[in-house]
C-alpha cells in the first residue's frame, strides 16, 4: 500500500470485489445500450449516452483501481493496523471505495458540457447520434480511468492559483 494506507486482508479482498462489482455493473450497462437491435442506425437520446457513459466510466474506473489496488499490495504488501478501528484503514476504505463517485461526477460533467457544445453549435431539434453516445461514454472512460491522477494535478495547479492570489494560503 501507498504511504499511510493501511489495509486488512479482509478488507482489501472486499475492496477488490467492490471494484469487480462495478465492473461487471458497467459493462452491463454498456453491452445493454450496445446490442439493441438499431443501435448504431438510430438516433440516440441524453438518457442512452449518460447510460452508456455511466457503463464506460464505472468499467473504466474499476479497472484503474483493481490495478491500483494489486499493484500496491504487490509492491508493499498489505498493512494490518494495529487498531482494529484504525483511522489509516478507515481513509484507505473510503479513498477506494469513493474513487468510483468521482468518475459519475466526472461522467455527469462530461455529458452537461458535450450536449451544451452539441446544442449550441447546431440549430434546435438536432437529434443525437450513436456516435455522439460513443464519443461521450469514451471521453467518460478515458477520464475515468486517469480520475486519481486529474484530481492530484487539479488540487495542485487550484492550490497554486489561490497562493499567487492570495499571497500564501
Amino acid at each position: 500500500m501507498r504511504d499511510g494506507m493501511k489495509l486488512s486482508r479482509r478488507k482489501a479482498i472486499f475492496v477488490y470485489a467492490w471494484f469487480v462489482f462495478l465492473l461487471v455493473v458497467g459493462a452491463f450497462l454498456i453491452v445493454n445500450q450496445l446490442l439493441t437491435e438499431d443501435f448504431l442506425q438510430s438516433q440516440t437520446n441524453i438518457k442512452v449516452a449518460f447510460i452508456t457513459a455511466l457503463g464506460g466510466a464505472l468499467a473504466a474506473n474499476a479497472l484503474s483501481y483493481i490495478r491500483r489496488l494489486y499493484k500496491d499490495i504487490f509492491q508493499q504488501g498489505l498493512r494490518e493496523p494495529q487498531d482494529p478501528s484504525s483511522s489509516a484503514e478507515l481513509a484507505t476504505i473510503m479513498y477506494f471505495l469513493s474513487r468510483p463517485l468521482f468518475a459519475v461526477l466526472l461522467t455527469l460533467v462530461v455529458l452537461i458540457s458535450t450536449v451544451t457544445f452539441v446544442h449550441t453549435v447546431t440549430q434546435p431539434g438536432v437529434q443525437l447520434s450513436a456516435g455522439f453516445t460513443l464519443f461521450v461514454t469514451l471521453i467518460s472512460a478515458y477520464g475515468s480511468f486517469a480520475i486519481g491522477g486529474a484530481i492530484s494535478r487539479f488540487e495542485k495547479v487550484a492550490l497554486e492559483k489561490l497562493q499567487s492570489i492570495g499571497g500564501g494560503l
